[in-house]
C-alpha cells in the first residue's frame, strides 16, 4: 500500500468516527480527500475534482459521501459499509459521478 494510499485511508478512518472534528470542519477535510481521490481515480485537473468535490457536498448525504470515498481509497472499508448503503443511495451515486465528472471535466 502506498503512502498516499495509507494518509487517504486514515482520513477516512477519521472521517467516519471522529465526530469531534465538528461539521463544517469535517465536511471541509470530507471535500478536501474526495478532491485528492478523484485526481488518482478520475484523472480530472485539480480544478475539476475540487468542483466534483464541491458538487457532493451540497448533492449527496454524508453517507454517499463516505461511500464514494471509501470506494475510491479503501474497497474493504466500502464493503463493511455496503450494507448501510441502499439502492438508490448506489443509483444517486452513479449518476452524480456521471454528471459532475462530464460537469467538471471543463474545469
Amino acid at each position: 500500500m502506498s503512502t498516499r494510499t495509507s494518509c487517504l485511508l486514515a482520513t477516512m478512518l477519521l472521517l467516519t468516527t471522529g465526530s469531534a472534528l465538528g461539521q463544517d470542519s469535517g465536511e471541509t477535510v470530507q471535500t478536501t480527500r474526495i478532491a485528492e481521490a478523484c485526481v488518482v481515480e478520475m484523472r480530472l485537473s485539480a480544478a475539476g475534482c475540487r468542483c466534483l468535490s464541491d458538487r457532493a457536498l451540497t448533492d449527496l448525504s454524508d453517507l454517499q459521501r463516505e461511500y464514494l470515498l471509501a470506494t475510491a481509497i479503501s474497497p474493504s472499508a466500502a464493503e463493511r459499509m455496503r450494507a448501510q448503503v441502499s439502492q438508490d443511495d448506489i443509483q444517486i451515486l452513479a449518476k452524480f459521478l456521471a454528471s459532475a465528472g462530464q460537469e467538471c471535466s471543463a474545469e
